[in-house]
């Protein structure tokens, strides 16, 4: 493959500010910091730069490095996604599915989940809320609307028992018919 005006060789030195600068901007797991490193060796190789041959090496290095130096930690990564998923009201299916795509072990995933103090309700209740779906839309519209704000929640990965009853029962209580 020709070599780009632009292709600037990709070093050990420039992927560990790669890598550097990505962490100084996201929390990351191990596995997510590897992809990344790989992805931009790939985009960098259809540049045309030149590449070392041991470059594979090269990002287990630095990713072992960052383990290391306490900048990737795939605990802290994994309870602050169970956190933002617990305030967006995400279902438990959704979060194991971004926690499972993320790398992180099952083991791991399965004592965060464990340690979950909200229930899928509690959760479907606060999606229904920041949607306004449900008993938050207008009362003429919810009737017309609930196989779309169920078919919204199932999406959300909420079973059809607790989607249905988070879309049924408002703040008070109340159901609609």
């Amino acid at each position: 493959m020709p070599e780009s005006k632009n292709a600037r060789p990709l070093t050990v030195k420039r992927l560990t500010n790669i890598a550097l600068y990505y962490l100084g901007r996201y929390e990351s797991s191990v596995e997510q910091l590897r992809k990344i490193l790989l992805r931009r060796v790939l985009k960098e190789r259809m540049k045309g730069a030149d590449i070392p041959a041991d470059i594979d090496a090269a990002v287990d290095s630095i990713v072992i490095k960052a383990v290391a130096d306490g900048y990737v930690d795939d605990r802290r990564f994994a309870e602050g996604v169970v956190r933002r998923c617990q305030s967006a009201g995400k279902s438990r299916r959704y979060l194991i599915g971004k926690l499972k795509t993320a790398g992180i072990d099952s083991d791991l995933i399965l004592e965060l989940t464990a340690a979950l103090t909200d229930s899928d309700l509690d959760a479907a209740r606060r999606f229904v809320q920041k949607k306004k779906i449900g008993c938050c839309r207008p009362l003429e519209k919810q009737k017309e609307c609930f196989k779309k704000d169920l078919a919204a929640m199932a999406r959300a990965g909420f079973s059809f028992e607790v989607a249905k009853q988070a879309l049924e029962t408002g703040e008070d209580g109340d159901f609609y018919e």
